[in-house]
């Protein structure tokens, strides 16, 4: 299951957990057979004992059987608060069905209702065990809509309590509400919260998410678990942060680059080197004990990659980085009697069945990006999509890994079109949409009547996001035409591919709206090691820039191989995406949702996400 999705769920179950624990009740089914642990009332014993009473115990009685309900039955739960009049409830009660209230909302996802129950209420009058409640529910609702600033503050304030025995669950949000924020923000918050708890939590996310090299990380958590041990973030430290410390890092002496440094993919390879290289001098800067170690760098170009991996073990290499190609990389891998780890920056389809060494697959296949983009517009709503990509192998593999993706959550896609590039944008928009139908419809009926109509064309209505891909340029021309043939107000999805990696508000006002996923390289603040390769290398940035943040996270994350694939919870915050692996050993990439406004990338908000009917902010919003 998608990480987002799973924290999700959790996210929404979590009151439940508290409720349980706060009431001594055990959580329900959505049948009425529950018996409480303290008195053996039945739900059904207190609806009858509550329709034979008079207020104020009749409305208690019936708020009682509704939190036993919850969530899990929420028809009869509001059934049952209809009941209730809340005029009779004392201050405790009416906290409890106002939390109770704002509960179900999220668990409905209506979630600007549920921030009305709870503004409803006044936080300093709740008891520590509502309270907790209040926080949480204010917490799940922030991260659902992507405001993880609040969630932070919200879920600290939750933990910062004077409850004994804090659910897990709530460590396990705030680390995953920490790591959605970058660091800059994470420093800001910690430079001003007030909130004690908090302060050794946000030290350590901050720590985790640095950029820094591994064995600079080490000893800022040794030094953060002496300034903190013994307090409840040292007691629960996430499983991430004992698996990066007792993990063993690989240290190899000697490293080859397998890259293509002449012929057509020539430019491509040097960025890879020169990202790789960027990290590698960095990593001594300031720290003199360090020993550097040996990399031999060859050119993969009208060479069997194979022999090459080869004869780079026999030159001592204890670590392969590459090849960059995908039929290259295939290649090293067939015949391969190497016996070093391989860290191959693509992906290959399939592994061959006798390859006996440790192979890692970190690419920036945009097949991955494309299962993000269908995962995401179903966290969104959507589920009725249309999907417009390139007549050509690219496009026709992005395409199926969207709809094989949209298939296993449970959905089916409406249609596909292609286009060729060629002016055939218009059309092949109009026939995804079922304009050219409808005109061909119109005409029709003017052929049989003899008389012209008046006609306004209109699109297929079935439709409620579309899924486009292609370059930059693409992309300029088909949103245009999306706009033109009435899918002005459809959320429209695309992979980074779209993005050219330079701000330009004059051309890309074209993909205004466009929602996409970027790496932290092309969507965060600079980092030092970003400013050294554009000061250094004039073409870094652009259509280069994200092989350069290849290159650097391969110089990052090679240490780490083993420690990322034996941890399922174990992340690298790298310039590609956070970066975890799989029990493939295949790097996957999580990057950093997007919408074009004013014709640059800004973040996607879960409220923005949730908007598809907003009108085009060109000229509403400011830069």
């Amino acid at each position: 299951m998608n990480s987002k999705i799973w924290i999700r769920t959790v996210l929404v179950s979590l009151p439940i957990i508290l409720l349980a624990a706060c009431s001594s009740t055990p959580r329900v089914e959505p049948r009425p057979t529950v018996i409480t642990k303290e008195t053996g009332t039945t739900t059904e014993s207190l609806i009858v004992s509550a329709s034979r009473a008079a207020d104020p115990l009749r409305s208690k009685l019936y708020l009682q059987a509704a939190q036993m309900f919850g969530i899990d039955n929420p028809q009869r739960t509001n059934s049952l608060l209809g009941m209730v009049n809340i005029s009779s409830l004392t201050n405790q009660e009416l906290g409890d069905y106002l939390l109770l209230q704002a509960h179900l909302r999220i668990s409905s996802d209506t979630p600007g209702e549920a921030r009305d129950w709870l503004n409803s209420l006044n936080r300093a009058t709740l008891r520590p065990a509502q309270q907790q409640i209040y926080d949480t529910l204010q917490a799940t609702l922030s991260d659902l809509e992507g405001d993880h600033r609040e969630a932070i503050i919200h879920w600290g304030n939750a933990i910062d309590t004077q409850i004994n025995n804090i659910p897990e669950e709530l460590y396990i949000n705030l680390w995953y509400s920490m790591l959605q924020e970058n660091s800059e923000d994470l420093k800001a918050l910690l430079s001003q919260t007030r909130n004690n708890s908090l302060i050794p939590w946000l030290e350590l996310a901050i720590i985790y998410r640095s950029p820094e090299e591994l064995a600079t990380q080490l000893k800022q958590l040794d030094e953060w678990q002496r300034r903190w041990v013994g307090s409840p973030a040292f007691l629960n430290q996430p499983k991430a942060i004992t698996t990066l410390q007792t993990t063993p890092a690989y240290q190899p002496q000697s490293i080859a680059l397998l890259l293509p440094l002449s012929g057509p993919q020539a430019t491509a390879g040097a960025a890879v080197r020169d990202g790789f290289m960027a990290g590698f001098y960095q990593s001594f800067k300031g720290n003199t004990q360090a020993s550097p170690q040996n990399v031999l760098v060859y050119d993969t170009n009208d060479t069997d990659t194979s022999q090459l991996a080869q004869q780079a073990q026999n030159d001592g290499a204890e670590l392969i980085i590459g090849p960059l190609g995908r039929s290259a990389a295939q290649n090293s891998l067939e015949n391969s009697s190497i016996t070093v780890p391989q860290l191959i920056l693509n992906q290959v389809p399939e592994l061959p069945k006798q390859i006996s060494h440790p192979v890692y697959q970190f690419g920036l296949a945009s097949e991955n990006e494309a299962r993000q983009a269908a995962e995401r517009a179903w966290l969104d709503g959507y589920r009725q999509p249309v999907l417009i990509t390139p007549d050509n192998s690219w496009g026709n593999r992005v395409a199926t890994t969207f709809s094989e993706t949209w298939k296993e959550l449970g959905g089916e896609v409406l249609d596909q079109q292609t286009f060729s590039g060629k002016g055939d944008f218009n059309p092949s928009v109009s026939k995804a949409l079922l304009v050219s139908s409808s005109i061909k419809r119109a005409n029709s009926l003017t052929r049989v009547l003899g008389k012209r109509l008046d006609f306004t064309p209109r699109r297929r209505e079935d439709i409620d996001m579309i899924f486009i891909a292609g370059n930059p340029s693409q992309g300029r021309q088909l949103k245009p035409a999306l706009d033109f043939y009435f899918a002005y107000n459809l959320p429209t999805y695309t992979v980074s591919s779209m993005y050219s990696g330079e701000i330009d508000q004059i051309q890309d006002r074209d993909l205004n709206e466009v929602r996409i996923p970027l790496m932290p390289w092309l969507a965060d603040k600079s980092t030092p090691l970003k400013a050294e390769i554009e000061k250094t290398w004039s073409n870094s940035s652009g259509s280069l820039a994200p092989l350069y943040a290849l290159g650097a996270d391969a110089w990052r994350i090679y240490p780490r191989l083993e420690q990322l694939s034996r941890s399922q919870g174990a992340q690298m915050f790298g310039a590609t995406g956070i970066l975890t692996i799989d029990s493939n050993r295949e790097v996957e990439r999580e990057l950093r949702w997007q919408y074009f406004r004013n014709g640059r990338p800004v973040p996607l908000t879960r409220e923005r996400s949730m908007s598809p009917n907003l009108e085009n902010v060109l000229e509403n919003e400011g830069s």
